[in-house]
């Protein structure tokens, strides 16, 4: 079976942390406690939910954060199905979805 997740870069570009997606929702944030935590002071305490969506066919992320939003592929936005290669932006904090 094909796993979901979120690659986090920091700004050299390096990977810094990993989210897996999964059917369950997933928060992703500062102050989450579990596989969302991403220690970056520019996101949110709980930045955004993200879970897979139609059968595995991509995945749903959803904005939770009032400040400093969700960007997919440079577009603002509350909630997106993405898929592959999607970037996702989180207050300046980068990551991109990949299956393995």
């Amino acid at each position: 079976m094909n796993s979901w997740a979120i690659v986090f870069f920091d700004v050299e570009g390096r990977p810094v942390g990993r989210v897996p997606i999964l059917e369950q929702p997933t928060l992703v944030g500062r102050a989450v406690d579990g596989p969302g935590r991403i220690d970056d002071p520019r996101v949110s305490r709980t930045h955004m939910q993200v879970r897979l969506f139609g059968a595995g066919i991509g995945a749903l992320v959803r904005n939770l954060s009032k400040t400093n939003g969700l960007r997919v592929n440079g577009v603002a936005c509350e909630e997106s199905v993405v898929t592959t290669g999607a970037i996702l932006d989180l207050g300046g904090a980068r990551g991109v979805i990949v299956r393995d």
